[in-house]
């Protein structure tokens, strides 16, 4: 839509409106904007129940491509309407980076308490950076999982420049 404001610049704008209440010092304002922002959210949170709902009993895919938009899904998780679990996206975002690799498979081991376990199964050239994408993959799918442990990653080198002597 022209004219909207990016997602990411309204949720900064909202903390920062909340900050500035805080600062300004009026705990009366400040409570009534966190109970406005509280009863925004449940309205929303309601009314994307409702489409989720309505997208279940259309039977015709919509739901589907409801999950599939980013904006979507990170919608339904904070308002815990997200009908695809944990670990069936975590799985998803894994299969996404597994399809990039040169031969390297990535196991998704489970998700306990918080903690999802990815092992890294060799196969190809080793990738550095490879547990850091995991890292981002499962927190962009999942942001419920608190950490992520990644086994058989290969440690980044750190090159050191060799002193020159004149």
């Amino acid at each position: 839509m022209p004219g909207t404001m990016p997602i990411d610049a309204a949720v900064r704008r909202v903390e920062s409106l909340l900050a500035e209440f805080a600062e300004a010092g009026d705990l009366r304002a400040r409570a009534r904007a966190e109970e406005l922002v509280r009863v925004l959210m449940e309205v929303y949170g309601e009314g994307l129940r409702q489409v989720v709902e309505i997208a279940r009993e259309s039977g015709d895919g919509l739901l589907e491509r409801l999950v599939d938009d980013r904006l979507v899904a990170s919608l339904l998780l904070v308002h815990g309407l997200h009908p695809v679990d944990a670990e069936t996206r975590i799985r998803r975002a894994l299969a996404r980076i597994e399809r990039r690799l040169d031969g390297q498979r990535l196991v998704f081991e489970g998700l306990d308490e918080g903690v999802a376990r990815v092992r890294i199964e060799p196969g190809g050239p080793p990738a550095a950076s490879l547990a850091a994408h995991i890292e981002e993959a499962v927190a962009e799918a999942a942001p419920e999982v608190e950490q992520v442990d990644v086994l058989g990653a290969v440690p980044a080198l750190v090159q050191i420049a060799p002193t020159v002597r004149a």
